[in-house]
């Protein structure tokens, strides 16, 4: 294993590690006032304008257009960089959406639905109800995908696709669909992957020279 790769393993620990020291605080509880002062303080800020910018934003991250641009990513990666990134992504993208479902039935962190709800439009095809909110699945999704694209299909505009990807993820909160720490463990939990995809991405040349 070479330095550079050994350094990216020792990120991958170091985020799974605040992943799961998160989920444990969450799970005792202990951030209920961080979470309900943080979002009714985002919210005392809203006005009818941002509920139809947060909402069209939100909508970004839906399982049905993730599904789609998931396997438009993939497909770009297999052709970029061969089949495992391509492979790894999808891993990454129905596992990361399985721990998602188990998080939400296991830790029991409700959302903050009925306390505010600035949404406008209404739910989408796929809709699955879950007991808990912990964490959040269009963060994750969000900066899964968005980052692949930040990173490895438009490198040169990732300001502009990592804010979309930030905004995508203080849109749940705007709108009251979720707490600061779902949002956070959603974007940690992607974070973890994109680094276990980026250490399956290598240009086709330097493969090609290794093979030889």
């Amino acid at each position: 294993m070479q330095p550079a790769e050994r350094k990216t393993w020792r990120w991958i620990a170091l985020a799974t590690a605040y992943f799961l020291a998160l989920t444990a605080l969450v799970q005792s509880h202990a951030l209920l006032s961080f979470d309900y002062h943080s979002t009714v303080w985002l919210n005392a800020h809203g006005n009818r304008f941002m509920d139809w910018v947060m909402s069209v934003i939100t909508d970004t991250a839906t399982p049905e257009l993730s599904m789609v641009l998931c396997s438009a990513l993939a497909a770009f990666l297999w052709w970029r960089f061969g089949w495992r990134p391509a492979a790894c992504l999808f891993a990454a993208f129905v596992g990361g959406t399985l721990l998602e479902i188990v998080f939400k039935n296991y830790i029991t962190q409700p959302g903050p639905h009925g306390l505010i709800n600035r949404y406008v439009f209404g739910e989408g095809w796929i809709h699955i109800k879950l007991p808990y909110a912990y964490p959040s699945g269009h963060a994750f999704r969000a900066f899964l995908l968005i980052g692949i694209i930040a990173l490895w299909v438009m490198p040169r505009a990732s300001a502009f696709w990592w804010t979309l990807a930030g905004l995508a993820c203080v849109s749940r909160l705007y709108l009251g669909h979720h707490w600061t720490t779902d949002v956070l463990g959603g974007a940690l939990l992607a974070a973890v992957l994109l680094m276990v995809i980026g250490t399956q991405i290598k240009p086709r040349e330097t493969t090609a020279r290794q093979r030889r």
